[in-house]
């Protein structure tokens, strides 16, 4: 198995395709696998997140 050093991005953007908000985190040193996995799970959380804040 193979390990290095990961990091995980993305760009949310709206129906009409506009650019709402991007991120980027470092996640560390993983399996590709588990550095596939974190990145769904960043992206989830980051979204989760601004969603509220839009939302107050």
């Amino acid at each position: 198995m193979r390990f290095g050093s990961a990091m995980a991005g993305g760009i949310v953007r709206c129906h009409q395709g506009d650019w709402v908000f991007g991120y980027g985190c470092n996640i560390g040193v993983n399996s590709i696998l588990e550095a596939k996995l974190r990145s769904i799970v960043a992206g989830l959380e980051t979204t989760g997140e601004e969603c509220v804040l839009a939302a107050n």
